[in-house]
């Protein structure tokens, strides 16, 4: 196993993590605001960029993808793509003109700087009542960075696990208990979008619906897949529910769901979805009594590779066929950076 040690490297928070055509991996650091390059062993190779607004500075990171041409990498907050040469210097610089047709929000950008995806987000109900907890449309689109066009690549039937409550001068976010909302995710190359969708399984169990369109709008993938029993009983589930719409009205509801105590951490059974740029996925899960996470692997087309366990403390950064850049937190909140090779059902 691969491990890139926080306490080894100094690293800070980790934000974006690719690896490379060669096996190389990229860090990125959100503090310092730079990207630490490592051998496929975990040797340190070297740094490129730092906090800033100069060329070869970031504010932020919104996506890294090596290329032919080296490390092409996106700041949404300056709203431009550097390409760094193999050397580490920087080899081109490109300001981006977000199209008129593009909404006025963060969006993300292929490698070749001519595409960028958004997925328009409605804005949360401040009452159950008008629609917390239901479903609303959820469009996908793609814009050309070179023109005007804006494309739907697909819409999901997004359901809001969430209210924005106004309390005085200022609005509260109030999670909705037990409520289990669609998961996105999209490859760096921008070819392939994933959603997932829950699904009601019989005998008190979980499962979901996975759905891979590409950015010509073919579809890749749509298959079921069950997971583990359900950690909550379905009539504590369902009065919660059904008490919501009088519940929503009551002023210490926000406070209420904010600090978590009717959503256990077993809850959702799908947290993450990672895209390869194969159109491979692989869906972060929680089952069981005890929550235990893990991530189910699904091939282009379908078919189930395996289950990898992984920590209550990791997030899925980035995905191949059949390996994963997961990031692990310890109890001191050191982030350390692992390859896990996905476990093949026999």
């Amino acid at each position: 196993m691969v491990r890139i040690a926080a306490a080894d490297h100094e690293l800070s928070t980790v934000a974006k993590v690719i690896r490379g055509r060669d096996g190389t991996i990229w860090i990125s650091q959100p503090q310092d605001g730079n990207i630490i390059h490592f051998a496929a062993n975990a040797r340190r190779l070297g740094v490129v960029g730092r906090k800033g607004e100069g060329p070869g500075e970031f504010q932020a990171v919104g996506g890294m993808q090596d290329t032919d041409r080296g490390l092409v990498v996106f700041d949404p907050m300056l709203r431009r793509v550097t390409t760094f040469a193999a050397s580490g210097r920087v080899a081109a610089t490109r300001a981006l003109t977000r199209p008129a047709a593009l909404p006025p929000a963060a969006f993300v950008v292929a490698g070749d700087a001519k595409q960028a995806v958004y997925i328009h987000y409605p804005t949360p109900p401040s009452t159950a009542t008008q629609g917390a907890g239901k479903f609303r449309s959820v469009p996908v689109f793609l814009a050309s960075l070179g023109g005007e066009s804006l494309s739907t690549l697909v819409v999901s039937d997004g359901r809001f696990c969430s209210l924005q409550v106004q309390r005085g001068n200022g609005v509260v976010g109030a999670g909705i208990p037990y409520c289990h909302a669609d998961r996105w995710g999209v490859s760096s190359n921008l070819k392939y979008h994933a959603i997932a969708t829950p699904t009601p399984v019989a005998s008190g169990s979980t499962g979901f619906e996975l759905l891979v369109v590409s950015s010509r709008g073919d579809t890749v993938t749509r298959s079921r897949h069950l997971l583990g029993p359900s950690p909550i009983p379905g009539r504590v589930r369902d009065s919660v529910i059904d008490a919501l719409p009088a519940r929503s009205r009551e002023p210490g509801l926000a406070a209420e769901m904010i600090r978590g105590g009717l959503i256990p951490h077993t809850y959702p059974p799908v947290t993450e979805v990672a895209v390869s740029d194969d159109g491979d996925v692989w869906v972060t899960t929680r089952s069981g009594p005890t929550g235990s996470k893990g991530a189910l692997v699904v091939l282009r087309g379908g078919r189930e590779l395996g289950y990898t366990p992984l920590p209550r403390t990791s997030w899925v950064r980035w995905v191949g066929q059949s390996e994963g850049l997961i990031v692990e937190e310890d109890a001191d909140g050191l982030q350390d950076v692992v390859l896990y090779r996905a476990r093949a059902r026999k």
